[in-house]
């Protein structure tokens, strides 16, 4: 149910459910700083929040939806991400729901982890082509142990 989170939050846009693995709502700023150190509820805290990159649609229509969390050293927020460059783990959890508040739920299938520069082009979003190339997926992304480098796991939305 939204309602009671957007009347906590209007910027949640989203709640992200990777079963087994992490659950967390989604927010999205007006940039890709303010939710670093800020939590759903805009207190600021070391931790931020999960969040959607600016640049990406609310309701996830662009071909590319970049979503950001920190490595935090307690397990939180998407430390869990780095467990995927394990093949096992990687093999037991590929499945990751995408609630939106207008109701839809979107299902996708985790298709790799990678470590990538921080600068890497994989951050470039080209908006719009959801509609045209048929393809959504979405980038998770956090730091890693190294600054220059982030650990990003893929998903594909699932055909029905």
């Amino acid at each position: 149910d939204f309602a009671p989170l957007q009347a906590i939050n209007p910027d949640i846009v989203a709640w992200l459910r990777i079963p087994g693995v992490l659950e967390y709502p989604v927010v999205r700023g007006e940039d890709n700083s303010y939710y670093l150190n800020h939590t759903v509820q805009k207190t600021y805290n070391i931790a931020g929040s999960i969040f959607l990159d600016y640049r990406n649609e609310r309701d996830f229509s662009d071909s590319k939806n970049i979503i950001y969390g920190h490595n935090m050293k307690d397990g939180s927020m998407f430390h869990v991400l780095r467990n995927y460059q394990d093949i096992d783990f990687f093999q037991e959890h590929t499945d990751m729901e995408v609630y939106l508040p207008d109701g839809r739920s979107l299902n996708y299938q985790i298709t790799a982890c990678e470590q990538v520069p921080a600068d890497s082009e994989i951050y470039q979003i080209e908006r719009g082509y959801a509609e045209d190339s048929k393809e959504n997926e979405i980038i998770l992304s956090t730091c890693s142990a190294r600054t220059s480098i982030r650990i990003i796991v893929k998903a594909s939305l699932k055909k029905d």
